[in-house]
């Protein structure tokens, strides 16, 4: 399999790389992508509120007063839940949402997708020639060549990803509006996924296509 390869300071075609037909030609899987997906943006979630129970909160050690003779109600810490700065009594445990599936289903769920990008034209290959000052230059080929995609109105304001290992690129467009940065060896699911293009550098393509092989 091969996939046309983009020049962005040239802008045009100047050759071809070529794809592993088990990771950019698998069936697409939607069952075991939405499972992938799922457990993904659930780690993502934020363990929630967790507050301290009389035991957990400092201090409170000694008796506040003796337990006859003063007149006032006996207390036996100023961190009981009655007095302010005290626990809290039956308060929300924090739950965790962590959830896993193993590193398999991962690769199959990044492969299905892969393929079904490449198999509707959202898949694109480009490399970018330094000529300078790279991060103004690398940047900018990469800016205005996405700018370009989103002309098209089915791709407009819509997420693309660009997928590259240059630190230069990176740093120039990491601003970017609507643009998601990933690199060849953190790229997941949500990577892929969401957005409406997906556009690797040469480099991190090549390694995605051993990677993931």
């Amino acid at each position: 399999m091969k996939l046309k390869l983009v020049d962005l300071q040239l802008n045009e075609v100047t050759g071809d790389v070529n794809l592993s037909e088990a990771v950019f030609g698998a069936r697409f899987d939607s069952d075991l992508v939405a499972q992938v997906y799922q457990v993904y943006m659930t780690n993502q979630r934020v363990a929630g509120a967790s507050p301290k129970t009389r035991a957990q909160v400092r201090g409170g050690g000694r008796k506040p007063w003796a337990q006859k003779g003063t007149g006032r109600a006996r207390a036996g810490s100023i961190r009981s839940p009655l007095f302010r700065g005290g626990g809290v009594v039956f308060g929300p445990a924090g739950r965790v949402w962590k959830s896993k599936v193993n590193k398999k289903m991962k690769k199959s769920a990044i492969r299905s997708v892969l393929s079904k990008h490449l198999a509707d034209g959202t898949l694109l290959a480009v490399v970018v020639t330094d000529d300078g000052d790279k991060t103004t230059s690398l940047a900018k080929a990469v800016r205005k060549f996405v700018e370009k995609i989103r002309g098209d109105k089915h791709i407009e304001g819509r997420l693309v990803t660009f997928v590259t290992d240059n630190p230069d690129v990176r740093l120039g467009l990491r601003n970017m509006q609507n643009l998601n940065l990933a690199s060849s060896d953190g790229v997941n699911i949500y990577d892929v996924l969401s957005p409406a293009i997906l556009i690797f550098d040469k480099e991190a393509l090549v390694k995605i296509n051993e990677k993931l092989a």
